[in-house]
């Protein structure tokens, strides 16, 4: 599963949105179209998903990546949508149930395919995402910067430039690269999650030449997965939290649904099953168990 942070189904418009500025392969849904489902490259779809959930306001990253990841609605539960980090409340629902803390109960094989630093956990708890919540609960092995030196983990980045600028002695990597690895990861475990968040960073730019340049590196991540993976055997799943980098006219987040995409085994099993972002969880529980 990649969790793609800040991704929405915008216009069809190359000016605001850089999907179509960048000529994305992958990202062909846009707002109007008459299909609700759209067919995208290596057979995949394309689901619009209402990240909003009933709640009035703009979606935010810490109560919406709570609901993708744990199937409840927690804007409702809470009252309103939350930005940034999970609060106290966010965080006990993040660690009573989850993906990964689910399907690792079940006895699979889980992996959250991200490296950190040492110094991440250094961070006061308010300032811990809500991916790590679940790695933490779901007590599965952490990547480490040795781990990404060994091509057995990722940066959220995909090409390890923060990293080496902060002074790491990592190699660097190019997009194309980290998806090959991240599908040989993948091949080795029963389900995989891995989390981008820099797709989100840069919509609040407005800056259209580096929300380009984001899109192709994606879609070159995107590129080096097909390369490797045998969609016969595994099933691909991306989604977001919220929508923004599809229409930098403006600064904040969207309320516009968010792509749900598709490939592989499970596809059929999935395309009609998935209207909002709190479907997701429970539908990858139950299928893992068919």
């Amino acid at each position: 599963m990649l969790f793609i942070d800040g991704v929405g189904i915008g216009s069809n418009d190359e000016t605001a949105n850089p999907f179509v500025a960048a000529e994305s392969k992958y990202f062909k849904a846009f707002l109007g179209d008459d299909n609700r489902v759209t067919p995208t490259e290596h057979d995949g779809i394309i689901i619009p998903t209402d990240a909003c959930l009933g709640i009035k306001g703009l979606p935010q990253s810490a109560t919406g990546q709570t609901s993708l990841f744990t199937g409840i609605n927690a804007q409702k539960k809470i009252g309103r949508h939350v930005t940034a980090f999970p609060t106290p409340a966010l965080r006990e629902i993040l660690k009573s149930t989850n993906i990964l803390k689910g399907l690792a109960e079940m006895g699979l094989n889980v992996t959250f395919a991200n490296a950190y630093n040492e110094e991440y956990f250094q961070r006061e708890p308010k300032m811990i995402s809500a991916t790590t919540w679940l790695v933490l609960s779901s007590k599965i092995r952490i990547n480490y910067l040795k781990d990404l030196n060994e091509g057995k983990a990722l940066f959220q980045d995909l090409t390890n430039d923060f990293l080496i600028k902060k002074g790491y002695d990592i190699q660097p990597r190019t997009s194309f690269e980290s998806g090959k690895v991240l599908a040989s990861i993948a091949a080795e475990h029963d389900f995989t999650l891995f989390e981008h968040v820099v797709t989100d960073t840069i919509g609040h730019k407005r800056d259209m030449n580096l929300a380009r340049q984001q899109v192709k590196k994606v879609d070159e991540f995107l590129d080096g997965i097909f390369e490797m993976i045998d969609l016969d055997e595994h099933t691909l799943i991306l989604s977001s939290d919220h929508g923004n980098l599809e229409d930098i006219s403006v600064r904040t987040h969207t309320r516009n649904p968010v792509p749900t995409i598709v490939w592989g085994k499970k596809k059929e099993q999935i395309q009609d099953k998935i209207e909002k972002i709190t479907d997701i969880t429970p539908l990858l529980l139950e299928l893992a168990t068919s």
